[in-house]
């Protein structure tokens, strides 16, 4: 995808021909997921209404935590004009406490099983406490 719009036109052979070639190997990688006899990613927990939308939920926030976690640093040296440890440093507190709340979060589940209330929402969002 790095190559559509700056090396090649988005309707260009090559491009096209990519995409064309990454929808195929999902439909063969799911293909042969349907059929093994012991797959690595079972098809029937997309069923699952909870695996369904934590797995949507998980790619939503993955992309924007990577976007914000690559792009941020960026920002900062060249729009700041901050030095690259000066950005890393500048980081710290996003990735610092991304990493205290997936701590949190994940005793929190595993102590009382209940992964519906950690859900984030205005609400839950408060001082109060994690998952009130």
């Amino acid at each position: 995808m790095e190559w559509g719009g700056t090396e090649y036109a988005w309707s260009s052979a090559t491009i096209l021909g990519l995409i064309a070639a990454s929808l195929v190997l999902l439909a063969a990688f799911v293909f042969v997921e349907t059929r093994a006899k012991e797959p690595m990613l079972p098809m029937g927990l997309f069923r699952s209404p909870v695996f369904l939308v934590c797995s949507v939920l998980s790619f939503i926030v993955g992309f924007a935590m990577l976007g914000a976690m690559t792009y941020l640093p960026t920002y900062l040296q060249y729009v700041d004009g901050v030095s690259a440890t000066a950005s890393g440093v500048r980081t710290l507190p996003m990735v610092v406490g991304l990493l205290g709340t997936s701590i949190l979060s994940g005793t929190v589940v595993s102590r009382t099983g209940r992964y519906k209330r950690c859900s984030p929402s205005p609400a839950r969002l408060s001082w109060r406490s994690p998952c009130s």
